[in-house]
């Protein structure tokens, strides 16, 4: 079943049986690591991953998508037959560009590299002390249009947390909560968000972009425009628990 929740690693693969936890809360919207055209990023994975499901539509010339709880069971795309739903992951990360945590979300194919790796080495990538620095790279060769975007992904080397970065994690200002970051979108909140007015999706524009930046990200080897929820993002902190870094 196509659901958004929390996963283990061997879980980052086709879709899994699950739930996901909803809440309110009012801490400002994360701050996001976009991937961008041929450009390299160093990352350091914290925690677990999250898988999303997320639907897209282009209409009034913008971009607009919404996240769906269980794909397989809405409503919306049982009315509307041509909607499908994209698979996401999502993870809390420490750019190492900045040292800053932001929110890295991505294709899966990004994420079957850390989970290849997990399972070879037996490690978590977010783990404490057993984690490491991994690199994206994003290839557009010059002519191609966005949706050739190609994605990889390689381990660096063992970078335990440093006592800095745990506080950052468990402490100050924590981790952000995917959970609440990536709560579902009620039905009537997709019909809305997807094929409502213009002054009830705010975040889409008549250039094909959202003012949330879209990026391009690859879905199983296939470019997908990707924006965060249009939504009023109801997040906030989550102290991550010692064994959430040590798996």
């Amino acid at each position: 079943m196509a659901k958004t929740g929390i996963v283990n690693w061997e879980e980052v693969d086709s879709p899994r049986t699950g739930s996901s936890s909803t809440g309110q809360n009012d801490r400002p919207k994360p701050t996001f690591l976009r991937l961008k055209a041929n450009e390299q990023y160093v990352i350091r994975p914290l925690a677990k991953p999250m898988e999303v499901w997320k639907y897209f539509t282009q209409l009034n010339g913008g971009t607009r998508s919404a996240i769906v709880e269980d794909a397989e069971q809405c409503p919306v795309a049982k009315s509307h037959p041509d909607l499908e739903a994209k698979q996401k992951f999502a993870i809390n990360v420490i750019d190492r560009s900045d040292g800053e945590l932001k929110v890295l979300e991505a294709p899966p194919s990004v994420f079957w590299g850390m989970r290849d790796w997990a399972k070879m080495t037996k490690k978590k990538p977010g783990g404490s002390d057993v984690g490491g620095d991994f690199c994206i790279s994003v290839q557009l060769p010059p002519g191609k249009n966005r949706m050739q975007t190609k994605y990889s992904i390689q381990f660096i080397e063992p970078t335990p947390l440093t006592d800095e970065e745990k506080k950052m994690a468990m402490e100050d200002p924590g981790l952000w909560d995917l959970e609440k970051v990536y709560k579902p979108h009620t039905p009537e909140e997709i019909e809305r968000l997807l094929f409502g007015t213009v002054t009830d999706n705010p975040e889409s524009s008549s250039d094909g972009e959202s003012k949330a930046d879209d990026d391009v990200f690859e879905n199983e080897n296939k470019a997908q425009v990707q924006s965060e929820p249009e939504a009023e993002p109801k997040t906030e902190a989550v102290v991550a628990k010692d064994e959430d870094l040590a798996w």
